[in-house]
């Protein structure tokens, strides 16, 4: 495998998926890249109208987003992997996939939120998602109430 990408959302969830492909790419000299998808949120109201954040709000969370990958990115580094981070806005596991694609990745890792239920007939799953519409391997982490616990 040459290009693995991580999808993250900077949750736990996420490192966990950082740590598996970080496991994977140590004697491959793979490249590894960290994707964030920021879905940004729009509002329908009864009188027919639309909010849609402002350019300048939407700036705003592209650039925090971009500070994490980035402080992401240096740790991965340290630790003698080739990495790099972008940040996209868009729905997270269509432009999971379409960035896997249209950048050649080989695999992609996932975090699972691991929910169940009603919660997950709501909310859905992204990496479910992700695993459904993929046309290469997906890899789910799934982060275990244990070390859960143990993440500061």
């Amino acid at each position: 495998m040459d290009k693995i990408l991580v999808a993250t959302d900077f949750s736990p969830h996420s490192e966990a998926a950082l740590d598996l492909a970080l496991s994977l790419v140590r004697g491959e000299g793979a490249t590894l890249t960290l994707l964030h998808v920021c879905q940004v949120p729009t509002y329908a109201y009864f009188g027919g109208g639309v909010y849609v954040p402002s350019p300048e709000l939407l700036e705003t969370i592209l650039s925090d987003a971009k500070r994490a990958l980035t402080t992401i990115c240096e740790r991965v580094a340290k630790r003698g992997v080739r990495v790099d981070g972008h940040a996209v806005v868009g729905d997270p596991a269509t432009d999971i996939v379409r960035w896997a694609h249209e950048h050649g990745c080989d695999l992609i890792v996932v975090g699972t939120h691991g929910r169940r239920g009603f919660r997950r007939f709501m909310l859905g799953s992204v990496a479910e998602r992700v695993v459904r519409t993929a046309e290469m391997p997906v890899l789910t982490a799934h982060l275990t109430p244990k070390a859960e616990e143990a993440r500061p």
